[in-house]
């Protein structure tokens, strides 16, 4: 039987960022993937001469100083990734009731451009600026450098996005503008914490990249540091079981049979997919398992990447977040129908003659329950139909902002939140995992240490989700493993 030191269930960012440090500590890791290749959300793929992100198309906190490009660098992966920074006045664009309004890079920009479109809120925007910078700051190279991850700011996860924006801002169609861009946070109204809307807004106006010819590369540089400190990637075999003795972790089964051996096993999954991986006998209670059972998940993401002609089309370095006048921009708390907003964002190339263009939109699971039972490539002409209709339903959107679109489209292809759920194992295709209530935080957040000795969570579903927040759960995990002041000094201090 093969013995590692740690098994980290799933390669996605979490558990790749869990691997680089553990085994540059001089664990022996071993990653094991139930699809072919690693990367989770970090893929990309190729398909009609076009290069396409699956999941992560643009992140934040890369400018010089700031704590993800802090983490490539301790990771050796800095030079590996090739990334283009976006547009520094305005890398986000949100086209809301017949105006346009941008999202500039820095502080000092962020505030200006905003004033520009809304000079009578100039101080409540300052407010506005201010209120995010106190929760983006809670993290910082300075604060790892003093052996600290995260502290200060808790009591923006107690307050939900929508009331604090609505008590500082007063204009009502700059509190929509602020909302503009809640799809990143599947933001609902009175329920989604202001910590994350200003941990995410906060990380992009500190510097907004893309990667340049796909996200891969960044899975792939990790995966390889892993190797070279001794790890293993393992590919195509599912863990099915999460083996333990006197309620401490022994390792894993795999599908295959093969047993996996470890004392300490981290869990990159969805954890309503990892709980019945887990034997009776252990000390993690039926009320934690039905808990994390009955958690809200995440809207899902119906996207449409395009193949485009780029003497037609130019390439667009912002992305764009087009809504359709009057409608909600949170979604509410009660209803499952999310806001229809349609992102615009484009793929960053070197290599390629072609333009590639992602369109997403929000897209509830029940929209597509009826074809669960269903597999990749199998799910019959009515689905496609489904598909079809809401591909031209974005199509028409996007083209009322840039008319010349449809003329450049060479191909197109789409996936639903079926296709996340079936590559991913995320649980209804949730594009950001478990969702956390402001009004329930202690009920709504996980712990990276479970009741089992040796198992722990990363990723999505206990932090702020997307690259930053999944890179911090990392550092979190890994802090609950080997002492947060170590992990957080070996990354401040490269």
């Amino acid at each position: 039987m093969n013995k590692s030191d740690v098994i980290i269930i799933g390669s996605g960012l979490g558990g790749l960022a869990c691997g680089v440090i553990l085994s540059k500590s001089g664990m022996k890791v071993c990653v094991v993937e139930k699809e072919p290749h690693a990367g989770g959300c970090l893929r990309s793929y190729r398909r009609d001469g076009m290069t396409f992100d699956t999941g992560i198309h643009y992140i934040g906190s890369m400018d010089e100083g700031e704590i993800l490009r802090q983490f490539m660098r301790y990771a050796g992966v800095e030079e590996r990734v090739v990334m283009q920074r976006l547009d520094t006045e305005a890398y986000d664009m949100v086209n809301i009731d017949g105006r346009e309004v941008g999202f500039a890079q820095g502080d000092a920009l962020f505030v200006e451009r905003l004033c520009d479109s809304f000079p009578h809120e100039k101080e409540n925007i300052l407010r506005y600026a201010k209120a995010v910078r106190e929760v983006g700051e809670v993290i910082g190279v300075e604060r790892l450098r003093q052996g600290v991850i995260s502290s200060g700011s808790l009591k923006y996860m107690f307050l939900s996005a929508s009331d604090v924006i609505d008590s500082i801002i007063g204009d009502e169609s700059l509190r929509r503008v602020l909302a503009g861009t809640s799809f990143l946070e599947d933001g609902i109204r009175n329920y989604t914490p202001f910590y994350h809307h200003a941990m995410i807004q906060h990380s992009y106006i500190r510097g907004a990249y893309r990667f340049t010819d796909g996200s891969s590369q960044w899975a792939d540089a990790l995966c390889a540091v892993i190797c070279e400190n001794g790890g293993e990637i393992r590919c195509g075999d599912a863990v099915v079981e999460v083996l333990h003795a006197e309620n401490c972790v022994t390792g894993v089964k795999l599908a295959s049979g093969e047993v996996l051996c470890a004392d300490k096993v981290i869990s990159d999954i969805h954890p309503a997919v990892l709980m019945p991986m887990i034997a009776d006998g252990s000390k993690i209670r039926p009320v934690y398992v039905r808990r994390i059972e009955n958690a809200r998940d995440s809207m899902g993401v119906f996207t449409l990447n395009l193949t485009l002609d780029s003497e037609v089309f130019p390439y667009l370095n912002r992305n764009y977040y087009l809504h359709p006048s009057g409608e909600m921009v949170w979604r509410n708390r009660e209803e499952e129908k999310p806001a229809e907003v349609v992102v615009c964002t484009m793929q960053s190339s070197k290599k390629d003659s072609k333009r590639g263009m992602s369109l997403m939109m929000p897209m509830m699971y029940g929209d597509v329950e009826r074809w669960a039972d269903t597999r990749r490539g199998h799910r019959g002409e009515e689905y496609l139909e489904f598909k079809r209709l809401t591909a031209e339903k974005m199509l028409q959107r996007v083209e009322s902002r840039f008319p010349e679109l449809r003329r450049a489209v060479l191909a197109s292809h789409t996936s639903s939140p079926l296709t996340y759920r079936d590559y991913t194992a995320t649980r209804h295709g949730a594009a950001y995992g478990l969702m956390t209530d402001c009004q329930n935080v202690m009920t709504t957040l996980l712990s990276p240490q479970t009741k089992l000795e040796g198992l722990y969570l990363t990723g999505q579903n206990i932090a702020v989700h997307g690259a930053l927040g999944v890179v911090m759960s990392a550092m979190a995990t890994c802090g609950a493993m080997l002492g947060e002041e170590y992990v957080a000094r070996q990354i401040g201090d490269c």
